[in-house]
């Protein structure tokens, strides 16, 4: 059943009283002539003034003066009633037809969501499954960052439908302290959906850089696994000072200096192990 808003109502009354009060100081009293004005019955009208005003030819306005103006006055009212009226309707169409999106809506939100984790949970489980390649984990991590972003796009998209059609109940009522608290619990769980996948993306992203890094790693490793001595020496000076060189980019430092000495030490291991070629040639 249609319930008319509140703020309809205490218009549509505003306006009747309006109109009372009109007729009332127009007319110190208005119980016989009421049934004229609404007939538009001219002499009933007059019957009615005679009555009130005790002889109608003294009266300061000429009747028929008076019948226009309220009849005018009777129009405008009904008007502005039934423009009203046309209004109030149109918002409960609107509010329905809200209600019924979003409450099929909120009928699949657990299947959403059941679905978007579990497809999340797979590309976590081959992300971490160290049998497989790098380019397949990192693959799948990426893939998981698109299925946050999705499930973040769909949550937030039903939780502003609920914010919307929260803050349109509030504003044909807005004294209703339930409907206050519907707009304020809407506009929280928006914030909570926000976080909570948040804090999934940014667990992906740590994941992201964990792979990139261990990636690098595994490249340095098979670089040396098939160096001699010497060439594993240099290496290894090579990795401790690019390490060091790294943190220092990101504790925002200078590493001019560092990178110096990177090329100080491996020219004296160089010098190092020519000396010992030298050396070795002379005994020989």
């Amino acid at each position: 059943a249609f319930l008319q808003p509140q703020k309809t109502i205490d218009s549509i009354k505003e306006k009747l009283k309006g109109f009372k009060d009109y007729i009332v100081d127009k007319f110190s009293g208005v119980g016989t002539i009421l049934t004229g004005i609404f007939s538009f019955d001219m002499d009933m009208i007059k019957s009615g003034l005679e009555e009130v005003k005790g002889d109608f030819n003294d009266f300061k306005e000429d009747a028929t003066a008076v019948y226009e103006n309220v009849k005018d006055v009777a129009v405008s009212t009904f008007n502005t009633i039934v423009e009203e009226s046309k209004k109030a309707l149109k918002t409960a169409d609107v509010l329905v037809e809200q209600r019924k999106q979003v409450e099929l809506l909120e009928a699949g939100q657990q299947k959403l969501m059941l679905q978007y984790q579990n497809q999340a949970e797979l590309q976590r489980q081959i992300r971490d499954d160290e049998s497989l390649t790098f380019a397949e984990r990192i693959k799948a991590n990426e893939e998981l960052g698109q299925i946050l972003d999705e499930q973040l796009a769909k949550e937030q998209s039903l939780a502003q439908k609920k914010l919307d059609l929260a803050k349109l109940e509030l504003s044909v009522n807005e004294d209703n302290l339930d409907l206050q608290k519907a707009v304020i619990e809407a506009e929280t769980e928006l914030v909570d959906i926000e976080e909570r996948i948040t804090g999934q993306r940014s667990e992906q992203l740590t994941n992201t850089n964990a792979l990139i890094k261990e990636q690098a790693d595994a490249v340095n490793e098979l670089r040396t696994a098939g160096l001699s001595e010497r060439q594993l020496e240099l290496e290894e000076i090579r990795q401790d000072y690019a390490n060091k060189i790294e943190l220092a980019r990101k504790l925002g430092e200078d590493t001019v200096a560092l990178e110096e000495q990177m090329f100080n030490a491996l020219e004296h291991a160089r010098g190092v192990h020519r000396s010992k070629d030298l050396d070795a040639e002379q005994k020989n």
